[in-house]
């Protein structure tokens, strides 16, 4: 058996386009620099409207207005108020993946449940800070935004399945892959944005990761 660890999944980055064309230079900064420092405005604002009015009361007019730009600067950025929230989806994909292994790699040495169960609170807990804008970004249904959320499932899906394979689970690779993604759809049914802001969530959170120890094939007894 190898003694390499499999490694984790790339957490996907955000990708800024580059600056159209050239300007001139405003109070020592490059337009290289402005477009790059709008750009991460806009997104930052298009959140925040988000998780106060949903996908649907989130509107370009009202991301310009709030940023003091004009419609024309967002459409330099953003084909689209969908093509903005794909870039919202990505960025909440990485920080929670990011999350989610470093939980994952704090919990191990303590054995199987509580790495699943640290993982999925980890998840949790950054749902929680913006559950409305969470919420809108699943109540979208848009095509674009829905193959934003497949992908972030089939990542997190794979830092479920690095975690089996680092826990010792003995499933041919393809078995423990459908697992994962099995579990992980599981998860994102259950790990609603408004009910992760419960007190009680941790029992929901105990059920999940005894389940995944059980399908792995892993030791399910919770340390006393």
């Amino acid at each position: 058996m190898s003694s390499v660890l499999p490694t984790w999944p790339e957490p996907p980055v955000l990708e800024i386009p580059p600056a159209p064309g050239s300007r001139r230079d405003w109070l020592a900064e490059s337009w290289k620099e402005r477009y790059k420092r709008l750009h991460l405005q806009l997104l930052d604002v298009a959140g925040r409207l988000a998780n106060e009015s949903g996908y649907e009361g989130t509107q370009i007019s009202g991301i310009v207005r709030e940023a003091s730009v004009s419609k024309r600067t967002f459409y330099e950025h953003f084909t689209s108020k969908d093509d903005c929230f794909a870039h919202l989806i990505r960025n909440a994909r990485s920080v929670i993946i990011e999350a989610m292994i470093t939980a994952t790699e704090d919990a191990l040495p303590r054995g199987p449940f509580a790495t699943f169960y640290g993982m999925l609170d980890a998840w949790k807990r950054h749902l929680a800070t913006r559950p409305h804008l969470y919420e809108a970004m699943r109540n979208s249904h848009k095509e674009a935004l829905d193959a934003e959320q497949r992908a972030g499932i089939a990542q997190m899906a794979e830092v479920v399945a690095v975690a089996a394979m680092r826990l010792g689970s003995s499933d041919p690779l393809a078995e423990l892959r459908k697992s994962s993604h099995f579990f992980t759809w599981g998860a994102f049914a259950m790990l609603t944005p408004t009910l992760a802001r419960g007190e009680t969530f941790g029992d929901d959170i105990s059920v999940m990761a005894t389940a995944m120890c059980r399908g792995f094939g892993l030791d399910a007894n919770v340390p006393v």
